[in-house]
């Protein structure tokens, strides 16, 4: 039986079925471009919570964020199966496409950690007293969106280990 929209063998109520069918597909798609698209902004200037400044995310977080977006193509892909709009074959190319752009933005920089300020200090002192060394100021000053680094919040501030 053809199970298109259009075919005049489908009652009523197949023919709503079919519609569901179709409209729920498109905007499983739609929520899947929409994501892809933001992957892009990863480690951007143009990142929503960026403010014009690069953020750093750590490599543990692409990779999670990385896996989770290839999971959700695999689940789209694993619904179309063989399907004739080819489907299939571009969310292969998308998963391919964002595997190697969100690899591309891995820093290297090894896992972060989490730490507790109890009393604002200069953001100086803060790193001395984690690294040794004030060399990485800036970095932890945009991996916690801190504008001004001589008074940060209190509160928790990611750092690389």
């Amino acid at each position: 039986m053809d199970k298109s929209l259009y075919s005049y063998s489908l009652s009523s109520k197949d023919r709503a079925e079919v519609a569901t069918a179709q409209i729920t597909q498109a905007i499983r798609i739609t929520m899947i471009g929409n994501a892809l698209g933001a992957t892009t902004f990863v480690n951007s200037s143009q990142d929503i919570d960026s403010d014009d400044e690069t953020i750093i995310s750590s490599d543990e977080q692409i990779i999670e964020l990385r896996n989770n977006t290839l999971q959700m193509l695999e689940d789209e892909m694993i619904r179309q199966g063989n399907d004739e709009q080819e489907l299939y074959e571009n969310l292969s190319n998308a998963y391919a496409a964002t595997y190697f752009n969100l690899n591309q933005k891995l820093t290297g920089e090894g896992k972060t950690k989490s730490i507790t300020i109890t009393e604002s200090k200069p953001l100086l002192v803060t790193a001395y007293e984690q690294d040794g060394s004030i060399t990485k100021v800036e970095e932890i000053a945009r991996r916690n969106s801190i504008h001004n680094a001589l008074f940060p919040s209190v509160g928790k501030l990611i750092v690389s280990e």
